[in-house]
């Protein structure tokens, strides 16, 4: 299982929660908040600085596990309440920050972080929205699922994700939290953000009435790409990456492969060009967070221009029949490399068991900011970066994580740029600077 680290580790006064209040919070919605703090600046804005703003707030999540933990029903009170409430995980966003976009919890099942994704280009698009942070969390904090899924046999009995392989056996459970900051185009151009990509596409649907309410349906998959690339004048024969939803059942990851190969057909006839993944086979199936995982594995992927490589596939399942259809299933780290001046470009697809199918496509970023690089060539030799924190051991960490990060790239334009944009201010209300 792909299990976070440190999800016990909060600092309550730093989001101005009472350590008592934080005791009964569900560890999703801690790690959702200090993961929307952490992209927000990885974005190079103050946080703080989104007060009053429509910055609407997207999250893919589920009911948690975490009350079962309380067994004395003297210990229920308020906070277990809202602690444990769904709703109020995306509120605790824009409750602490005053964001004034829509806040909306989204569950539907696996497919809920790109389902989330997708409702925030919605609001971008419809002006509901100017700014939108989107992603998802799924923890895992009793062994129910994991009994439950085994009693019904969908887990896997040796604990390994085989997406597209033979030995694919079923479900690897994991755990993840991700979060992205998006902005219309030419919103983020006018303000000289660096663009990590270009969402190019997105689409929602439901199979509808089906041979079972839990079963994957291929036509309903081709329904949705199909539509996305006729409505964004999208050619899958662009798309060199597919990062697919890849659970490694025997039977699912055909069905997938069938609807893609479908879909791709209908625009193009060319073979084996595009990568097929899925990142699940790297840390399992993180359900309402595995949509927004494997988006930040495709836009890294662009970032990095390389194609990454599927682990655990040795022998293809029998039941894909890959040598005449549009993908090849790669197994080792390499350059992406593009030919006849084409624009890298992927596409992402997400299922919920409950019917509800999410495909969103990406296409690699602009080029950089010309402020950024003038920026970078007159680096004076001393820079000073400003760090607050409510105490001093916070303030210590800060630094060290900081210093930690820019020596890993500090030839970077963007990533100092980034530093100097979200440093450029101090706290006045914290005691430390």
């Amino acid at each position: 299982m792909g299990s976070l680290e440190d999800i016990e580790i909060f600092d309550p006064l730093f989001f101005n929660i009472s350590p008592s209040e934080a005791e009964y919070m569900d560890p999703q919605q801690r790690l959702f908040l200090q993961n929307c703090w952490t992209c927000i600046e990885d974005a190079g804005y103050n946080p703080f600085s989104l007060s009053g703003s429509l910055c609407g707030v997207f999250v893919g999540c589920a009911v948690s596990d975490y009350n079962k933990l309380i067994t004395d029903p003297k210990m229920y009170n308020a906070y277990a309440l809202m602690g444990e409430s769904v709703s109020i995980l995306p509120a605790r966003v824009s409750y602490f920050l005053n964001l004034q976009g829509p806040c909306l919890a989204i569950d539907t099942a696996c497919s809920s972080s790109l389902v989330a994704i997708a409702h925030a280009c919605d609001s971008l698009i419809l002006g509901n929205s100017k700014i939108a942070l989107a992603g998802g969390v799924y923890i895992i904090n009793t062994p129910d699922i994991h009994i439950k899924m085994s009693k019904s046999g969908m887990l896997s009995p040796d604990g390994h994700c085989y997406s597209f392989d033979q030995r694919a056996n079923g479900f690897v459970p994991g755990e993840g939290v991700g979060v992205l900051m998006l902005k219309k185009l030419k919103d983020a151009k006018k303000d000289g953000d660096d663009i990590y990509c270009i969402i190019k596409g997105w689409g929602v649907n439901q199979d509808g009435k089906t041979n079972g309410i839990t079963a994957p349906n291929t036509k309903s998959q081709i329904r949705l790409q199909t539509k996305i690339y006729k409505k964004f004048n999208i050619n899958p024969n662009d798309i060199q990456l597919l990062e697919a939803h890849g659970t490694g059942t025997k039977l699912g990851d055909p069905i997938e492969f069938e609807a893609l190969c479908e879909s791709f057909n209908k625009f193009s006839y060319h073979k084996n060009f595009c990568a097929l993944g899925s990142v699940k086979s790297n840390i399992g199936h993180s359900a309402t967070a595995a949509g927004v995982i494997g988006m930040i594995k495709i836009i890294l992927s662009l970032k990095h221009k390389v194609l990454p490589p599927t682990i655990n596939y040795n022998i293809l399942n029998e039941h894909i029949k890959l040598e005449n259809s549009p993908f090849f299933i790669n197994t080792k780290c390499k350059s992406w490399d593009i030919k006849n001046k084409k624009k890298r470009m992927a596409a992402i697809n997400s299922f919920g068991f409950s019917g509800t199918n999410a495909h969103i496509v990406l296409m690699e970023k602009i080029k950089n900011n010309e402020n950024i690089d003038k920026f970078i060539n007159n680096l004076p030799i001393f820079m000073v970066f400003p760090l607050s924190a409510k105490n001093l051991s916070q303030l210590l960490i800060y630094a060290k994580l900081i210093c930690n990060y820019i020596s890993k790239d500090l030839k970077n334009s963007t990533v100092v740029k980034g530093i100097t944009d979200a440093f450029s201010y101090i706290n006045s209300s914290v005691q430390y600077k």
